[in-house]
């Protein structure tokens, strides 16, 4: 991240920024131009449709954490939220859009298991076939994620 970004956030934050973070970029993989794809050319899962003016090919770290912070951790309320539900909503924004997210965090009340109950349900009815089993194996490992908080 830039220094300008670490030093707006307080070290609360960057913890639990750093760690949802860290979930998602693991699961989004580094740089792959799937013609499936409908974001097109994606790295750590920045989609050219999306970031336009990114040269994705050559997205740093860093940019790729400001992309995500501004983006998509403040505007979906993860921001705001405890660990470990910060990082659920989070990740949701990523591969569901924003207000996806923010609208299962309404209708979940917050519960953890509801919301992602809401996102499986999402994937089964709208994912291609090509990436339903990664989408719900990605809802299984935010399940195993939250349970070392509980």
């Amino acid at each position: 991240m830039s220094s300008n970004l670490l030093e707006q956030l307080s070290d609360e934050e960057y913890n639990r920024f750093y760690d949802s973070l860290t979930f998602t970029i693991a699961r989004e993989g580094g740089y792959v131009n799937d013609p499936d794809d409908p974001g097109g050319e994606t790295k750590w899962g920045i989609t050219k449709t999306f970031h336009p003016d990114e040269d994705i090919k050559a997205l740093t770290p860093e940019r790729a954490a400001e992309i995500y912070y501004y983006e998509y951790w403040v505007p979906s309320g993860a921001s705001d939220l405890p660990t470990p539900l910060c990082t659920v909503v989070f990740d949701s924004a990523v591969l569901c859009g924003v207000s996806r997210a923010k609208s299962w965090l309404y209708e979940s009340g917050g519960d953890v298991s509801s919301f992602l109950g809401a996102r499986r349900q999402h994937h089964v009815n709208v994912s291609k076939k090509k990436y339903l089993r990664g989408h719900l194996n990605r809802v299984d490992l935010l399940e195993r994620y939250i349970r070392q908080y509980q």
